[in-house]
């Protein structure tokens, strides 16, 4: 029964997705940014809140080899002990649009009650892509209208993890197929008896 068990479980994780864990939302707005940039190698980042969300999102930057990672907060301390664990620059509010027109990405995540970015934050021949985690929106929809910018946003992101939970859904009802024939196989091992069965599908 062991043998049968890592044996249906190999089958499992080689069959199905479910090894790979439910995805977050920094897993799928990173995901995003990858799929927009081929390469963050070179690419400057800023990201403005601090949170689990925006940790996530930090961590697989600075593994992706950005050049530059800027950290924003309102509560300056809270950037500084970020930024801290990261190795990257913190700033003030106040100081983001100074750096706002020389980096590639922008990732918002604070819980605003009113925008922080509007169009006119933006210069005219700006080429970025904007991720707008922020609930509600920490930048206005016109600024998706900017022929640089490509503006992402949480309703966005909240679509690709609906999608990813009807896969997850479909990889669950396979491996429960694949765990049943299984038992079946070894219940027939066991009995001396032959049988065929389909493979789930």
């Amino acid at each position: 029964l062991f043998q049968a068990a890592l044996h249906a479980g190999k089958r499992v994780r080689t069959e199905t997705g479910l090894s790979k864990g439910a995805p977050t939302h920094a897993q799928i707005a990173f995901r995003c940014i990858r799929e927009y940039f081929t390469d963050l190698a070179g690419k400057r980042a800023l990201l403005v809140g601090v949170n689990h969300l925006s940790r996530g999102i930090a961590k697989r930057f600075r593994e992706a080899g950005v050049s530059e990672l800027f950290i924003a907060n309102r509560t300056y301390s809270r950037a500084l002990e970020m930024s801290a664990e990261f190795n990257v620059r913190a700033l003030r509010l106040e100081e983001v649009s100074a750096v706002l027109t020389g980096v590639d990405v922008l990732v918002t995540a604070t819980s605003s009650p009113v925008p922080l970015f509007n169009r006119t934050a933006f210069p005219q021949q700006a080429k970025m892509l904007v991720v707008d985690l922020g609930v509600p929106r920490n930048v206005e929809e016109a600024v998706g209208a900017l022929p640089g910018v490509k503006l992402l946003n949480i309703e966005e992101v909240e679509k690709m993890l609906d999608r990813d939970a009807v896969e997850r859904r479909e990889d669950i009802r396979v491996s429960q197929a694949i765990l049943e024939e299984e038992l079946s196989l070894f219940a027939v091992r066991k009995s001396g008896k032959t049988a065929t069965f389909s493979r789930a599908s």
